[in-house]
């Protein structure tokens, strides 16, 4: 008897045959078939046909989609952002912080990127279309060298945006993108917090949420001062090396009601159940829909969610000071 298995998020099935090779039990999540082939030409293609649709099912549950909310007013750098989105600020180069935490989902292996924009903001999304009228004019003045990486970028992702009509919080901008996400998990960036690393963040929330099939939250540990600007997880165990169990998220806490120094850093991997979530939590005090307070009713739920603790340098651009202090730390 040969049994042949594979298992993702949706499905599990296997195919038995029996020493004969005549006969093969086919077993899936809700039914079984038994099929019955002569013939070692077709019991040969029956088993290619088999290994083909395992491939196709395996693959279509690979994690390819991450939403960048990136509607925010940037009122901590008017007048500027009065008509320029503030993710549009370069870090280095002329390279804006946008455009670093796009290139770390493609170099993560995301290839659709749903940016949630505010009315205003569109531009943010014209900038990863390519302009072949600007390509065509470089390149007469032997500047197109100017926009290669872009262009090289442009191709390798396809980038849509949503707009958020009203400024309600982190949790309402995902909500937004709910309609356009079609697997079991995506991810979560947030453009104000560029991390340098020789294994990009995302990849490592990627291969976390894969191996262990959970929501997988990204964090780093930050001095005592800084723990009330960050939401902060509580954990119990440890997983793996750099991996926790999360028992709570707390969004802000004061220093003295904070559970842990592991701070959450602008990268999640979530599953579907998420949107679930976000339909039921309040607003927040600041008129607002928070993401941990979703990913806190994900956990009271008994959904599992784990931490994994980022290996690389993290950045903010949130704001002008630190801003200045990320540029020229880049610059040295």
């Amino acid at each position: 008897m040969i049994v042949i298995s594979s298992r993702n998020n949706k499905y599990f099935f296997f195919l038995v045959c029996k020493s004969n090779l005549h006969d093969f039990y086919l077993c899936g999540t809700k039914t079984t078939r038994v099929v019955t082939i002569k013939g070692r030409v077709m019991q040969q293609i029956f088993l290619g046909l088999f290994f083909l649709i395992q491939f196709f099912f395996v693959c279509a549950d690979d994690i390819m989609q991450v939403v960048i909310p990136a509607a925010g007013l940037g009122t901590r750098f008017m007048p500027m952002t009065k008509s320029v989105p503030k993710e549009f600020v370069h870090i280095k180069d002329g390279t804006p912080s946008i455009e670093y935490v796009v290139r770390e989902a493609a170099d993560s292996g995301l290839t659709d990127v749903i940016l949630v924009v505010s009315k205003g903001k569109q531009s943010l999304v014209e900038y990863f279309k390519i302009d072949h009228a600007l390509n065509a004019f470089l390149e007469t003045r032997g500047k197109l060298h100017y926009l290669e990486k872009l262009n090289e970028l442009c191709l390798s992702i396809s980038v849509r945006g949503v707009i958020q009509n009203a400024p309600l919080g982190t949790g309402h901008a995902v909500m937004c993108a709910r309609e356009y996400i079609t697997g079991d998990y995506f991810g979560v960036l947030y453009p104000d917090n560029p991390i340098v690393s020789d294994v990009p963040a995302m990849k490592q929330l990627i291969d976390v949420a894969n191996m262990f099939d959970a929501s997988v939250i990204a964090v780093q540990e930050v001095s005592e001062d800084l723990v009330s600007a960050y939401g902060v997880i509580a954990y119990e165990e440890q997983y793996a090396e750099n991996v926790y169990r999360v028992t709570d998220v707390v969004e802000k806490p004061k220093l003295e009601d904070a559970p842990s120094n592991l701070a959450v850093i602008g990268r999640y991997v979530l599953s579907v159940d998420i949107f679930d979530s976000l339909e039921i939590i309040p607003l927040s005090l600041t008129g607002e829909y928070w993401l941990t307070d979703a990913i806190a009713d994900l956990i009271r739920c008994g959904k599992p969610v784990l931490a994994c603790r980022i290996n690389g340098k993290l950045f903010d651009t949130g704001n002008p000071k630190n801003w200045f202090e990320t540029v020229a730390y880049l610059h040295e």
